[in-house]
């Protein structure tokens, strides 16, 4: 994997608008929720951040600051800020702004890969693609509520049909020891 370009560049996630400037505005409201997934807020900024750093680099280190909270109809623009690029890291400081207001600031830096006689976790082991595995039982139920045209929010509230596109999928993928046993039971109610 060394030298390979293991980077997600996602089409349509971001928009680059100027040289280290993007705009994320595919922006995924949870049911019930009145402001942005801070999840997809900080993979955005994340991405940003990776768009302006060598391929050669991953990122082995990120926080994230909310400092307002965001308006999920409104876009984010994300501006990145290059700290330092050196041979072995890159540091990264994103803006996150709505309506010229900071919602978020992240802090990124970015590693080459280099040998090392110490391994701090398991190597990964030999799983299947996402691509090929079966949709598990959660998925199942989370398909099946969001094309209920009745769906509401905590507060019994009719949930607009937009907010239940939900950019998530869950798959159950059994590893070697696990071979032969059933999927874990999941109460749905």
């Amino acid at each position: 994997m060394e030298g390979e370009d293991m980077r997600a560049n996602v089409p349509g996630v971001l928009e680059e608008i100027d040289g280290d400037l993007y705009r994320g505005s595919h922006l995924w409201r949870p049911v019930g929720a009145k402001r942005i997934y801070g999840g997809q807020l900080v993979g955005q900024a994340l991405e940003a951040a990776t768009r302006t750093v060598a391929s050669t680099l991953t990122v082995h280190s990120l926080h994230t600051y909310f400092v307002r909270s965001g308006d999920w109809a409104l876009p984010v623009m994300y501006k990145v800020l290059r700290l330092r690029d050196g041979q072995s890291f890159a540091s990264r400081s994103v803006l996150a702004s709505q309506q010229g207001r900071p919602i978020a600031v992240t802090l990124a830096s970015f590693h080459k890969h280099e040998p090392s006689s110490f391994e701090h976790q398991q190597p990964m082991p030999d799983v299947p693609g996402p691509e090929t595995l079966s949709e598990s039982k959660y998925q199942f139920f989370v398909n099946e509520k969001m094309k209920d045209d009745e769906v509401s929010d905590k507060d019994g509230k009719p949930v607009r049909k937009g907010a239940l596109d939900v950019p998530i999928a869950a798959k159950i993928c059994p590893l070697p020891h696990q071979e032969g046993k059933k999927e874990p039971r999941l109460n749905c109610s």
